[in-house]
Parts: structure tokens; sequence; C-alpha cells
């Protein structure tokens, strides 16, 4: 049998059957484990009604698994606030872990058609490490400071920090909502601040948890 020369080629990378348009996610920080809210919005492609859907998901643990049955379709708009807050009537589903391939696999009662969007709540932990450069792992911290935290999410980082489709092609927007204790003084996420969030000057606007 043939060996690979490299572990990924064009071929691998088809158009995803199923994709992420938007990521919500809310952390809640300390410093033994990362409380992670998920809510996932995609768009089913396939030809065929999608009966389950496999989430790569690697030394997580799963607490729960929701569909949301009502919610403002998401689109080619981008105002993710509003789409967010839109959500509603969460419905609990069946779910497996396969811990020997690093997958969740979730059952769907009523099967996604084509064509049509979904969104799916997961609350999941991630233990971060002192080893493990992938996920949640921790960094250099100040003495009398709590352990700072990293994410690195490539390559196949992500599926660390929460259960997703984690594939290079898989492109998506996101929201991040960061719930930390006031010992953290540094909270940092990439992007720009949604509304509500900030005054006109730019000042962030605290939000208690």
């Amino acid at each position: 049998m043939a060996t690979k020369k490299y572990r990924f080629t064009r071929q691998d990378f088809q158009p995803l059957a199923t994709r992420p348009l938007h990521f919500d996610m809310v952390f809640d920080i300390s410093e033994a484990q990362v409380k992670v809210t998920l809510q996932t919005t995609l768009k089913h492609d396939g030809a065929q009604p999608l009966a389950q859907l496999k989430l790569n998901s690697k030394e997580l643990e799963i607490l729960s698994v929701e569909r949301l049955d009502a919610f403002a379709p998401l689109g080619d708009s981008k105002d993710f606030v509003a789409h967010v807050q839109s959500f509603a009537q969460p419905r609990a589903l069946e779910f497996d872990v396969d811990k020997e391939d690093h997958f969740l696999v979730v059952k769907f009662a009523k099967p996604v058609q084509t064509g049509e969007e979904f969104v799916i709540r997961t609350v999941s932990v991630a233990t971060p490490t002192e080893n493990i450069l992938e996920g949640l792992y921790f960094d250099y911290t100040p003495e009398g400071a709590p352990k700072t935290i990293i994410t690195q999410c490539q390559q196949h980082g992500f599926q660390r920090i929460v259960p997703c489709i984690d594939t290079m092609d898989a492109k998506a927007y996101y929201t991040t909502t960061i719930v930390a204790g006031k010992r953290y003084t540094n909270i940092i996420t990439n992007g720009d601040l949604a509304p509500g969030y900030h005054t006109e000057s730019g000042v962030p606007v605290f939000h208690p948890a």
C-alpha cells in the first residue's frame, strides 16, 4: 500500500455538506477548568436530510446538547447580536461521545432538510493543560496572578475547546463572551466589541455575570 507523502491533500477537502455560519461562545473561566456554552448556527447543503451530525470533540466533558427550535435565520445578514438574541425554545437532543475517534455524535429526532439553517447549543468543559499546546493551555504567569490561559486553534486545536466541525475549510464568524473573576485583569479576544458592549467613545461596558 502506498504511503501518503502529505498528511492532507487537496482531495481531502471537498465541499462541506453541513457548514458552520456562526459561533456564539460564552467562556466561564476558572483556573481548574473552562465551561463553554457554544451556540452554533449551521446550514445543511447535503443532498440528503441530516439525521445525525458528527462534531470533532477531543478530551471534552459534554454536559448537554440542545437544538433551538425558534430563531431568526441568519442568511446573508451580519447582525450576529440580533441573531443570537432571537434564540428560543431549546430542546434536548440525544448524543453519543466517541472517545476513541474523538467525535460528538448529535442525533436529530426530526432530520435537518437540505438548505435548512439550524442551531445547536452545547455546554461542555475543557481542561487547560501544561504540556499540550493546543486548545486551552497554561502560559507563563506572573507571581501572585491567576494562571494565564491561552488558546491555540490551529491545527485541529479548536476541538479541544468546543465540539465543532474542525477542518481548515469550516470557516465562520463568531462572537465571544468571557466571564472571569476580578483577579483576571487582562481579558483579550479578537474582533470588535459588539453593540451594547462599549460606549460611543469606545470604552468597554461591564456586564456582570
